[in-house]
């Protein structure tokens, strides 16, 4: 019976590599429920923003019921729809199914995307081409652009010549922003590891060394000059911009060919670690400049202490001499 053997394979058993094989080879034969997460379905509280007048049970294509459908004549000019999504992601793939006998099947559509709505800036993901098939067709995009919150769908022709063009099903695909940290996060800790594992050699740190003097230290670099102790107090309220000197070579101005290469919108958690890490950088460089202004002062008062003394011990002498003499 299928209650006996199921109830065999979960026995406890003293031997723990047999255990795990066990899981091993029931994961591996197990079934997939879900390939890829719906941002474009009700349970996660995507809904439709809007759609042309025409249109009837927009509501239905959130739902995986091949029995509803978002209904529209296929004599409308301009049909479309308007999705709010669930959250806010970089669009990977898009699936649309129609389901329906005796209706005609959309062909060309288009695929905008907008992170505000309402909106006059929709972002063009891409035109496809549908196959005449009563079935889920997935279409992938090559470049997400932005972090999109509201897509929208145009059906711009179709097959055949029924009535009606139905569509049962939409389900996007994609990215969130979190997703993308991790990656990143990932990928560095990965480059991290392999760094690791190969010690630079001496040459390599000297070009590194380089390398930062000319990129970073260029842009603002830090000079410590001898100040008097009111200077160096003033020097707290004034800005940042008086400790940079000025590049000795003329900045040489290129011209380069400008691309058409079109980048996808960065996420917020990037923008807050670049901020940080700038933030970073100016601190320890305010940190250094106090450091190196603290040696300076050290140096002065005990400069000035030696002479002070020195001087001390010349009148002490001066004034015994004079009260030998007398």
């Amino acid at each position: 019976m299928n209650g006996s053997s199921e109830s065999k394979s979960i026995t406890p058993s003293n031997h723990s590599s047999v255990i795990s094989t066990n899981v091993t080879l029931m994961e591996a034969d197990g079934k997939v429920y879900k390939d890829k997460f719906n941002f474009a379905s009700v349970d996660c509280a995507a809904t439709i923003m809007k759609t042309n007048a025409q249109a009837k049970g927009a509501s239905a294509i959130l739902k995986e019921n091949k029995d509803s459908y978002l209904l529209n004549e296929c004599s409308v000019k301009h049909k479309y729809v308007i999705i709010e999504l669930c959250q806010d992601i970089l669009v990977d793939s898009v699936v649309i199914g129609n389901f329906e006998f005796f209706s005609s099947i959309f062909k060309d559509i288009r695929i905008s995307v907008s992170d505000r709505f309402p909106s006059q800036n929709w972002k063009e993901l891409g035109q496809f081409t549908a196959s005449n098939i009563r079935d889920v067709q997935t279409f992938k995009i090559e470049n997400p652009l932005i972090w999109a919150r509201y897509l929208k769908l145009e059906i711009l022709s179709h097959y055949g010549n029924e009535f009606y063009c139905p569509i049962s099903i939409v389900r996007v695909h994609g990215k969130t922003m979190m997703d993308e940290f991790k990656e990143d996060e990932e990928g560095n800790q990965h480059m991290g590891a392999i760094k690791e594992e190969e010690p630079p050699t001496p040459q390599t740190i000297e070009e590194d060394v380089l390398l930062i003097n000319q990129t970073t230290l260029n842009e603002c670099r830090v000079r410590l000059p001898h100040l008097q102790l009111n200077e160096f107090l003033k020097s707290f309220n004034s800005s940042n911009q008086e400790f940079c000197v000025p590049s000795d070579a003329e900045p040489q101005v290129t011209t380069a060919k400008t691309t058409t290469a079109i980048t996808t919108q960065e996420s917020i958690y990037k923008n807050i670690m670049k901020r940080l890490s700038l933030l970073e950088s100016n601190a320890t460089l305010s940190l250094l400049y106090i450091e190196e202004q603290s040696k300076l002062l050290s140096t002065a008062f005990s400069n000035l202490e030696k002479r002070q003394t020195t001087n001390f011990n010349t009148l002490i002498s001066s004034v015994n001499s004079t009260l030998i003499i007398n």
